[in-house]
């Protein structure tokens, strides 16, 4: 931020130094909450799965499901936002069925730059004929070969020794032509199965992997509706819903004595975190540990533990999503699924919060499925984003929303004493994060967009010049004071102010 220092205008360096806040303009505490705003009208139909990818102008958030509009824009299958609006993704995917679409995304790198990979029931991406997997640069779609013969539910990247490769589970039978049932290894050119693969019931297949090392060595784990291994010799092994490749064998996890919960039992997500004890696998699903109630686990590589006082549910309500995010409490592992409840708070809940010691959750929450959580930042401050079939946030101060919604903090707000020339102005934030510093800039020549390395996020000014900063206080206020040049009158100013990771929306006024 020094560097557009020196480039202020002596002329106007005097005019306006944003600082810190005045009163908020927010009436509620500057704490997080449910932007129903964003869920309206939000996704016409399920929303499955998030991923964050940078196609080479900027971070975006990417969504997958079933839905062919987005926020009432045609976006069939899959969806981007940018921070700022809605658009579609190459002409979007040609579902199956109306059950079809995009189920899972994923970023990988096969040698010629990071990708979003597309995993799902469909037949087309965009005019690329693609079954059920496809490949997004950010301008071309591209079929992986000859794909895979039904539906794709996830993806993960793991080296086995012979360089890094894209494995991709699901319920098909084939990739590229080869026998693969429920999982295959991609290298960027060819297809691969792992050997004789995995076996389970036919809606669900692979679910979810990941790479954990539980001290030995890196393996890939694979979780879903698993329900026996064939070794090399032919044997069959019980995995218990959840398996581990070394890179030459399947073989079932210790201790994982997982047990249905009803019809159709599975794993639903796999994760790695350490949530301050340590790295661990968590686990979540419709199954339950043997001699519990639970179907949320951390496995340590060691023993198996469940967390907290615990959660407790009906047989199909479940944990669906997992994803690690900072609401301004500390990181912590937020869950997502069906209603439960949470024995540490004594009520129900859709989504709640590990942070290692114990359960939170939001006082209000979504009533129906949550699918998938994804922690990204859009340029005004970290938010969780939760998709699934859900329709209305439950409790007092809730509203409808459609299939997709976030939770986050209020944006921080510029706002202004009168501009008049020769007289101070002060200029103000609210809802900005307690002790960081707010910048404050304005600029002349209209909007635009300058990405800023410091800060980490694009301000929406074309020719930003810094004219002060100030220190939020406790209450996330920030202020600065400044004088109007007495020749001044009739400028036009685009102001905006920002912290690290956060800005405000522009306010645009004109110098009395």
């Amino acid at each position: 931020m020094t560097s557009l220092c020196t480039r202020t205008s002596r002329s106007l360096a005097a005019l306006i130094a944003l600082g810190v806040p005045l009163a908020p303009s927010f009436a509620q505490p500057c704490a997080p909450r449910w932007d129903i705003e964003f869920g309206n009208p939000g996704a016409e139909f399920r929303v499955r799965d998030f991923e964050v990818f940078d196609d080479g102008t900027g971070p975006a958030l990417y969504a997958a499901g079933g839905f062919n509009e987005m926020q009432g824009k045609r976006a069939w299958g899959i969806a981007k936002w940018d921070g700022r609006d809605w658009s579609e993704v190459g002409g979007g995917l040609r579902q199956i069925s109306r059950q079809g679409g995009a189920f899972s995304l994923f970023v990988w790198d096969d040698g010629r730059g990071p990708a979003l990979y597309v995993g799902g029931n469909f037949t087309h991406a965009g005019n690329t004929i693609a079954s059920n997997v496809a490949r997004w640069d950010g301008r071309n779609w591209e079929a992986l070969g000859a794909g895979v013969s039904s539906a794709v539910f996830s993806f993960c990247n793991f080296d086995d020794g012979r360089g890094d490769a894209l494995y991709v589970g699901g319920t098909f039978q084939y990739a590229g032509g080869l026998n693969t049932p429920r999982v295959a290894r991609w290298d960027g050119s060819h297809w691969e199965a792992l050997g004789r693969g995995l076996w389970g019931g036919s809606n669900l297949g692979v679910c979810t992997m990941a790479v954990f090392d539980d001290g030995g060595r890196p393996m890939l784990y694979a979780g879903g509706e698993i329900n026996r291994i064939e070794g090399p010799e032919l044997q069959v092994v019980p995995p218990r819903y959840l398996a581990r490749w070394d890179g030459h064998n399947w073989s079932p996890v210790p201790g994982a004595n997982l047990t249905s919960r009803g019809t159709g039992s599975h794993i639903d997500q796999l994760l790695v975190h350490d949530d301050g004890n340590g790295p661990a696998l968590f686990l979540a699903g419709q199954f339950a540990l043997e001699g519990t109630g639970e179907y949320l686990l951390r496995w340590d590589g060691r023993e198996w533990t469940t967390l907290g006082g615990g959660v407790a549910s009906g047989q199909y309500f479940h944990g669906d999503g997992m994803c690690v995010h900072d609401d301004g409490s500390g990181p912590a592992l937020w869950i997502g699924g069906g209603e439960v409840w949470i024995n540490d708070l004594g009520r129900m809940s859709s989504i709640y919060r590990w942070d290692g010691r114990s359960f939170a959750a939001p006082s209000t929450y979504p009533r129906d499925w949550i699918y998938t959580l994804c922690s990204f930042n859009d340029g005004f401050g970290p938010a969780l984003y939760l998709g699934g079939d859900f329709r209305i946030i439950a409790g007092e101060g809730g509203g409808w929303i459609n299939h997709i919604v976030r939770w986050s903090p209020p944006h921080m707000a510029l706002s202004h004493t009168p501009l008049r020339a020769g007289e101070r102005a002060v200029f103000a934030t609210s809802c900005s994060t307690p002790g960081e510093r707010v910048n404050f800039i304005y600029s002349t020549r209209g909007l635009g967009s300058v990405f800023i390395p410091p800060l980490g996020i694009s301000i929406d000014l074309d020719r930003p010049h810094l004219i002060g900063h100030s220190i939020a206080d406790p209450s996330g206020e920030a202020s600065l004071g400044r004088a109007i040049p007495p020749g001044a009158s009739g400028r036009t100013l685009w102001l905006q102010a920002a912290e690290v990771g956060r800005k405000t929306e522009v306010v645009e006024s004109v110098i009395e």
